[in-house]
């Protein structure tokens, strides 16, 4: 028996992505180019962020989707 990994197409994630860094947000909450698809980053750089941080992270969540 074969198992299909895929993604269902509208969870998928095409084109370029972007690294996310903390000092990447004050640039990137004025505008965020176009060809940055996607924001990878790794959960344990972000835990437990509070304040200015946490707002900017949402804010960009509700732009583009994030990766791990």
């Amino acid at each position: 028996m074969q198992t299909d990994f895929r993604q269902p197409p509208h969870l998928q994630i095409h084109g370029a992505g972007l690294g996310l860094r903390r000092e990447h947000l004050g640039d990137l909450l004025q505008e965020i180019p176009k060809v940055i698809r996607f924001f990878e980053l790794a959960p344990e750089n972000w835990m437990e962020l509070g304040g200015y941080r946490r707002e900017c992270l949402q804010q960009l969540a509700q732009q583009r989707p994030f990766v791990a």
